[in-house]
């Protein structure tokens, strides 16, 4: 009967964001940087000892907080009327009033 973390991790960041979507983009980016960091150990011929357990918790911690970083800058700016598409010299342009 117990959720797991990522279901509370997911209402957490949908409480947060006020979204059901936006959550997704945090939670995928994490698996991907672990599957990263598993390949550079495979890659390299490391083991998994302590060192590299301390690694990849870190890891998870710094994805997480790096993802919820960017979404929060993507989102401010989609609400100041920003768009993706719009190239940063024109959107410092019109932020000062230039075209």
């Amino acid at each position: 009967m117990f959720a797991s973390p990522s279901a509370f991790v997911f209402l957490i960041l949908a409480a947060l964001y006020e979204s059901w979507s936006l959550p997704f983009s945090v939670l995928l980016s994490v698996p991907v940087a672990v599957v990263g960091a598993f390949l550079g150990l495979w890659v390299r011929g490391f083991a998994l000892d302590v060192y590299g357990q301390i690694g990849l918790v870190m890891l998870i911690g710094l994805a997480a907080k790096n993802a919820i970083l960017i979404v929060e800058f993507a989102k401010d700016a989609l609400e100041r009327g920003s768009r993706w598409w719009t190239p940063p010299s024109r959107a410092r342009a019109s932020a000062c009033g230039r075209s």
